[in-house]
């Protein structure tokens, strides 16, 4: 490109998410999973005698936003991948009740705290990005299939080994 040789890898980050060269986001993953365990870690040592209501709004503003960050793209379908994101959620939700015991209910700390599972916040923010898309919000073209006289879109997801193939109509 322009006399200078492109080098070839296997990974490379763009607007800061890395892609690699078997279109696999488990390093992208492993890599936001271990920045946010490490905000957690600082959130720790830094405002464990602060109120749960400073201690969860510090874990939403500083941690949730790192794992939440472009997710339409990177949204991840291996279980290992959700339980790695999902382990940030469930040790910030110790450091905010503050009950680190082996016999204490995680998944009740969620549930009192109100914090709904990392998967439906996904799900919600790729519905958000496709309402922004349908309604012209952001400048990405969306390929409809529509029928002259069909007063509703469709749109075609395409099949894959993970997600069967589903045609989806939206009434616009």
């Amino acid at each position: 490109m322009k006399s200078h040789q492109l080098q070839c890898v296997d990974e490379a980050k763009c607007l800061g998410v890395t892609i690699n060269n078997k279109l696999s986001w488990s390093s992208h993953i492993d890599s936001i999973v271990a920045q946010a365990h490490r905000k957690v870690e600082f959130l720790q040592r830094n405002i464990s005698h602060c109120p749960n209501d400073i201690k969860s709004m510090a874990y939403f503003s500083l941690v949730r936003t790192k794992l939440e960050y472009a997710v339409s793209v990177w949204d991840p379908y291996t279980s290992s991948n959700i339980k790695k994101l999902d382990s940030v959620q469930r040790k910030a939700a110790r450091f905010v009740t503050g009950d680190y015991g082996q016999m204490s209910s995680v998944t009740s700390m969620l549930d009192s705290l109100d914090w709904p599972p990392l998967q439906r916040r996904r799900s919600e923010l790729k519905v958000v990005l496709f309402y922004k898309i349908l309604n012209n919000e952001v400048d990405i073209a969306l390929p409809l299939d529509k029928p002259p006289r069909d007063t509703g879109h469709k749109f075609l997801v395409p099949q894959n080994k993970v997600t069967p193939l589903f045609i989806y109509s939206i009434n616009c």
